[in-house]
Protein backbone atom coordinates (compact mmCIF):
# COMPACT_ATOMS: atom_id res chain seq x y z
CA UNK A 1 0.00 0.00 0.00
CA UNK A 2 1.22 3.52 -0.78
CA UNK A 3 2.35 5.64 2.15
CA UNK A 4 -0.58 7.99 1.47
CA UNK A 5 -3.17 5.96 -0.44
CA UNK A 6 -6.17 7.63 -2.02
CA UNK A 7 -9.44 6.98 -0.18
CA UNK A 8 -12.54 7.02 -2.39
CA UNK A 9 -15.92 7.76 -0.80
CA UNK A 10 -19.18 7.41 -2.72
CA UNK A 11 -22.41 9.09 -1.60
CA UNK A 12 -25.62 7.85 -3.26
CA UNK A 13 -28.18 10.65 -3.11
CA UNK A 14 -31.92 10.72 -3.56
CA UNK A 15 -34.27 13.27 -1.98
CA UNK A 16 -32.35 13.72 1.26
CA UNK A 17 -31.87 17.47 0.88
CA UNK A 18 -32.54 18.11 4.58
CA UNK A 19 -29.38 16.19 5.49
CA UNK A 20 -27.22 16.07 2.35
CA UNK A 21 -25.18 19.23 2.97
CA UNK A 22 -24.04 18.01 6.38
CA UNK A 23 -23.07 14.69 4.83
CA UNK A 24 -20.99 16.41 2.15
CA UNK A 25 -19.28 18.67 4.67
CA UNK A 26 -18.45 15.75 6.95
CA UNK A 27 -16.40 14.26 4.09
CA UNK A 28 -14.99 17.48 2.66
CA UNK A 29 -13.73 18.55 6.09
CA UNK A 30 -11.68 15.39 6.71
CA UNK A 31 -8.05 16.11 7.59
CA UNK A 32 -6.69 13.35 5.34
CA UNK A 33 -4.96 14.83 2.24
CA UNK A 34 -6.05 12.35 -0.46
CA UNK A 35 -9.82 11.88 -0.42
CA UNK A 36 -11.64 11.29 -3.69
CA UNK A 37 -15.29 12.20 -3.15
CA UNK A 38 -17.91 10.96 -5.62
CA UNK A 39 -21.61 11.87 -5.40
CA UNK A 40 -24.23 10.00 -7.44
CA UNK A 41 -27.74 11.47 -7.41
CA UNK A 42 -30.63 9.48 -8.85
CA UNK A 43 -32.60 12.50 -10.07
CA UNK A 44 -33.79 14.03 -6.82
CA UNK A 45 -36.84 16.30 -6.99
CA UNK A 46 -36.08 18.22 -3.77
CA UNK A 47 -33.15 20.63 -3.24
CA UNK A 48 -30.48 17.88 -3.35
CA UNK A 49 -29.28 18.74 -6.86
CA UNK A 50 -28.85 22.41 -5.91
CA UNK A 51 -26.74 21.37 -2.93
CA UNK A 52 -24.60 19.07 -5.07
CA UNK A 53 -24.02 21.82 -7.62
CA UNK A 54 -23.03 24.19 -4.82
CA UNK A 55 -20.22 21.85 -3.77
CA UNK A 56 -19.42 20.47 -7.24
CA UNK A 57 -16.06 22.34 -7.48
CA UNK A 58 -14.91 20.47 -4.37
CA UNK A 59 -16.12 17.07 -5.54
CA UNK A 60 -13.91 14.68 -7.51
CA UNK A 61 -16.84 13.43 -9.56
CA UNK A 62 -20.61 13.82 -9.56
CA UNK A 63 -23.37 12.11 -11.53
CA UNK A 64 -26.96 13.32 -11.71
CA UNK A 65 -29.14 10.84 -13.59
CA UNK A 66 -31.82 8.26 -12.93
CA UNK A 67 -30.68 4.94 -11.54
CA UNK A 68 -32.05 1.54 -10.57
CA UNK A 69 -31.78 2.02 -6.84
CA UNK A 70 -29.20 2.56 -4.13
CA UNK A 71 -26.92 -0.34 -5.01
CA UNK A 72 -26.82 0.76 -8.66
CA UNK A 73 -25.90 4.32 -7.60
CA UNK A 74 -23.12 3.07 -5.31
CA UNK A 75 -21.75 0.78 -8.01
CA UNK A 76 -21.67 3.68 -10.47
CA UNK A 77 -19.45 5.53 -8.04
CA UNK A 78 -17.24 2.54 -7.26
CA UNK A 79 -16.65 1.92 -10.96
CA UNK A 80 -15.10 5.37 -11.44
CA UNK A 81 -13.30 5.44 -8.08
CA UNK A 82 -9.50 5.36 -8.23
CA UNK A 83 -8.73 4.90 -4.55
CA UNK A 84 -6.95 2.00 -2.92
CA UNK A 85 -9.36 2.23 0.05
CA UNK A 86 -13.10 2.66 -0.54
CA UNK A 87 -16.45 3.07 1.14
CA UNK A 88 -19.84 4.61 0.63
CA UNK A 89 -21.66 7.04 2.89
CA UNK A 90 -25.39 7.49 2.58
CA UNK A 91 -26.75 11.00 2.10
CA UNK A 92 -28.14 11.33 5.63
CA UNK A 93 -25.14 9.86 7.49
CA UNK A 94 -21.91 11.52 8.62
CA UNK A 95 -18.21 10.83 8.94
CA UNK A 96 -16.70 11.99 12.20
CA UNK A 97 -13.62 14.29 12.15
CA UNK A 98 -10.39 12.39 11.59
CA UNK A 99 -12.14 9.15 10.63
CA UNK A 100 -10.34 8.67 7.31
CA UNK A 101 -6.90 9.22 8.84
CA UNK A 102 -7.62 6.66 11.56
CA UNK A 103 -8.81 4.10 9.02
CA UNK A 104 -5.78 4.55 6.76
CA UNK A 105 -3.49 4.16 9.76
CA UNK A 106 -5.22 0.92 10.70
CA UNK A 107 -4.99 -0.51 7.18
CA UNK A 108 -1.30 0.38 7.20
CA UNK A 109 -0.79 -1.49 10.48
CA UNK A 110 -2.90 -4.48 9.37
CA UNK A 111 -1.89 -5.36 5.81
CA UNK A 112 -3.86 -8.62 5.99
CA UNK A 113 -7.18 -6.82 6.60
CA UNK A 114 -9.60 -6.40 3.71
CA UNK A 115 -12.12 -4.50 5.85
CA UNK A 116 -11.77 -2.08 8.75
CA UNK A 117 -14.90 -1.26 10.74
CA UNK A 118 -15.41 0.94 13.78
CA UNK A 119 -17.88 2.26 16.34
CA UNK A 120 -20.85 4.23 15.03
CA UNK A 121 -22.89 6.93 16.74
CA UNK A 122 -26.62 6.64 16.18
CA UNK A 123 -28.21 10.10 15.94
CA UNK A 124 -31.74 11.41 15.42
CA UNK A 125 -32.98 13.66 12.63
CA UNK A 126 -31.73 16.72 14.53
CA UNK A 127 -28.24 15.30 14.99
CA UNK A 128 -28.72 14.46 18.68
CA UNK A 129 -26.80 11.43 19.91
CA UNK A 130 -29.07 8.49 20.81
CA UNK A 131 -26.37 5.93 21.61
CA UNK A 132 -23.02 4.67 20.36
CA UNK A 133 -22.94 1.27 18.73
CA UNK A 134 -19.74 -0.44 19.84
CA UNK A 135 -17.96 -2.92 17.60
CA UNK A 136 -16.85 -6.41 18.54
CA UNK A 137 -14.23 -8.75 17.12
CA UNK A 138 -15.19 -10.43 13.86
CA UNK A 139 -17.55 -13.37 14.29
CA UNK A 140 -19.05 -15.23 11.31
CA UNK A 141 -22.23 -16.17 13.14
CA UNK A 142 -22.90 -12.64 14.41
CA UNK A 143 -22.22 -11.22 10.93
CA UNK A 144 -24.45 -13.68 9.08
CA UNK A 145 -27.29 -14.19 11.55
CA UNK A 146 -27.17 -11.31 14.00
CA UNK A 147 -26.90 -8.48 11.44
CA UNK A 148 -25.17 -6.51 14.19
CA UNK A 149 -21.42 -6.88 13.65
CA UNK A 150 -20.77 -3.91 11.34
CA UNK A 151 -22.28 -0.44 11.00
CA UNK A 152 -22.03 0.45 7.31
CA UNK A 153 -21.12 4.17 7.66
CA UNK A 154 -18.15 3.15 9.84
CA UNK A 155 -16.77 0.50 7.46
CA UNK A 156 -14.06 0.75 4.80
CA UNK A 157 -12.52 -1.82 2.46
CA UNK A 158 -9.59 -2.27 0.11
CA UNK A 159 -9.93 -2.21 -3.66
CA UNK A 160 -8.68 -5.80 -3.66
CA UNK A 161 -12.02 -6.82 -2.09
CA UNK A 162 -13.88 -5.70 -5.22
CA UNK A 163 -11.28 -7.43 -7.37
CA UNK A 164 -12.00 -10.70 -5.52
CA UNK A 165 -15.77 -10.62 -4.95
CA UNK A 166 -17.16 -7.96 -7.28
CA UNK A 167 -19.43 -4.99 -6.67
CA UNK A 168 -22.69 -4.79 -4.73
CA UNK A 169 -25.48 -7.14 -5.74
CA UNK A 170 -28.09 -4.81 -7.25
CA UNK A 171 -30.87 -7.32 -6.66
CA UNK A 172 -30.83 -6.24 -3.02
CA UNK A 173 -32.60 -2.98 -2.22
CA UNK A 174 -31.91 -3.00 1.49
CA UNK A 175 -29.31 -5.58 2.59
CA UNK A 176 -26.77 -4.97 -0.18
CA UNK A 177 -24.16 -4.07 2.45
CA UNK A 178 -24.70 -7.23 4.51
CA UNK A 179 -24.64 -9.41 1.39
CA UNK A 180 -21.36 -7.74 0.31
CA UNK A 181 -19.73 -8.36 3.72
CA UNK A 182 -20.97 -11.95 3.93
CA UNK A 183 -19.82 -12.68 0.37
CA UNK A 184 -16.37 -11.30 1.21
CA UNK A 185 -16.17 -13.24 4.49
CA UNK A 186 -17.26 -16.39 2.67
CA UNK A 187 -14.24 -15.89 0.38
CA UNK A 188 -11.92 -15.68 3.39
CA UNK A 189 -11.32 -11.92 3.38
CA UNK A 190 -10.21 -10.64 6.80
CA UNK A 191 -12.13 -8.11 8.91
CA UNK A 192 -10.43 -5.89 11.49
CA UNK A 193 -12.25 -3.86 14.13
CA UNK A 194 -11.19 -0.34 15.13
CA UNK A 195 -12.86 0.41 18.49
CA UNK A 196 -13.27 4.17 18.07
CA UNK A 197 -16.25 6.16 16.69
CA UNK A 198 -15.83 6.75 12.95
CA UNK A 199 -19.28 7.79 11.72
CA UNK A 200 -22.88 8.66 12.53
CA UNK A 201 -25.91 6.70 11.39
CA UNK A 202 -29.00 8.88 11.27
CA UNK A 203 -32.40 7.53 12.33
CA UNK A 204 -35.10 9.61 10.66
CA UNK A 205 -38.63 8.96 9.33
CA UNK A 206 -37.79 8.87 5.61
CA UNK A 207 -34.86 6.47 6.02
CA UNK A 208 -35.30 3.01 4.53
CA UNK A 209 -34.51 1.41 7.86
CA UNK A 210 -37.60 3.07 9.29
CA UNK A 211 -39.93 2.27 6.36
CA UNK A 212 -38.97 -1.10 4.94
CA UNK A 213 -38.32 -3.51 7.80
CA UNK A 214 -40.33 -6.32 6.18
CA UNK A 215 -38.16 -6.07 3.06
CA UNK A 216 -35.04 -6.12 5.24
CA UNK A 217 -36.11 -9.41 6.85
CA UNK A 218 -36.99 -10.91 3.47
CA UNK A 219 -33.60 -10.03 2.00
CA UNK A 220 -31.80 -11.30 5.07
CA UNK A 221 -33.54 -14.64 4.64
CA UNK A 222 -32.24 -14.74 1.06
CA UNK A 223 -28.69 -14.17 2.31
CA UNK A 224 -29.05 -16.92 4.91
CA UNK A 225 -30.25 -19.40 2.31
CA UNK A 226 -27.40 -18.44 -0.02
CA UNK A 227 -24.48 -18.57 2.43
CA UNK A 228 -25.55 -20.66 5.42
CA UNK A 229 -24.71 -24.36 5.42
CA UNK A 230 -27.99 -25.16 7.17
CA UNK A 231 -30.62 -26.84 4.89
CA UNK A 232 -33.34 -24.22 5.40
CA UNK A 233 -35.42 -25.61 2.56
CA UNK A 234 -36.01 -28.82 4.50
CA UNK A 235 -37.96 -26.89 7.13
CA UNK A 236 -40.64 -25.82 4.67
CA UNK A 237 -43.02 -23.18 6.07
CA UNK A 238 -41.27 -23.28 9.46
CA UNK A 239 -38.02 -21.92 8.00
CA UNK A 240 -38.75 -18.17 8.52
CA UNK A 241 -39.64 -18.75 12.17
CA UNK A 242 -36.53 -20.84 12.88
CA UNK A 243 -34.40 -18.27 11.05
CA UNK A 244 -35.73 -15.41 13.15
CA UNK A 245 -35.10 -17.39 16.33
CA UNK A 246 -31.54 -18.11 15.23
CA UNK A 247 -31.05 -14.47 14.23
CA UNK A 248 -32.21 -13.35 17.67
CA UNK A 249 -29.78 -15.66 19.46
CA UNK A 250 -26.82 -14.44 17.40
CA UNK A 251 -27.90 -10.81 17.86
CA UNK A 252 -27.95 -11.41 21.63
CA UNK A 253 -24.52 -12.98 21.35
CA UNK A 254 -23.24 -9.84 19.65
CA UNK A 255 -24.81 -7.65 22.34
CA UNK A 256 -23.13 -9.69 25.08
CA UNK A 257 -19.78 -9.38 23.31
CA UNK A 258 -20.19 -5.60 23.28
CA UNK A 259 -21.12 -5.56 26.96
CA UNK A 260 -18.02 -7.57 27.85
CA UNK A 261 -15.86 -5.06 25.99
CA UNK A 262 -17.22 -2.09 27.95
CA UNK A 263 -14.56 -0.50 30.16
CA UNK A 264 -16.81 -0.62 33.19
CA UNK A 265 -17.74 -4.31 32.77
CA UNK A 266 -14.68 -5.49 34.69
CA UNK A 267 -15.70 -3.20 37.53
CA UNK A 268 -19.19 -4.72 37.46
CA UNK A 269 -17.70 -8.23 37.57
CA UNK A 270 -15.47 -7.32 40.50
CA UNK A 271 -18.40 -5.91 42.47
CA UNK A 272 -20.50 -8.97 41.68
CA UNK A 273 -17.68 -11.28 42.83
CA UNK A 274 -17.37 -9.36 46.11
CA UNK A 275 -21.12 -9.70 46.70
CA UNK A 276 -20.94 -13.45 46.08
CA UNK A 277 -18.00 -13.85 48.49
CA UNK A 278 -19.79 -11.72 51.09
CA UNK A 279 -22.99 -13.77 50.77
CA UNK A 280 -21.09 -17.04 51.18
CA UNK A 281 -19.23 -15.76 54.26
CA UNK A 282 -22.49 -14.72 55.91
CA UNK A 283 -24.03 -18.19 55.59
Amino acid sequence: MESTPTVSIVTPSYNQGDFLEKTLLSVLSQDYPKVEYIVVDGGSCDNSVDIIRKYAPRLSHCVIESDNGQADAINKGLRVAKGEILTWLNSDDLLLPGAVSKVVGTFRQCPEAGFVYGDCQVIDQNGKLIFTRRVTEYDWGVLLYGRSLISQPASFFRRSVIDQVGLLDERFGFCMDLEFWVRAAHKGIKFHMLPVPLACFRVQPSAKTARLRAKMFSEHHQILRRYSSFPWGALGPLAPYVQEGTNGLHHLRGVMQRIRQRKDFSVFQARRARRVVSAKSNK
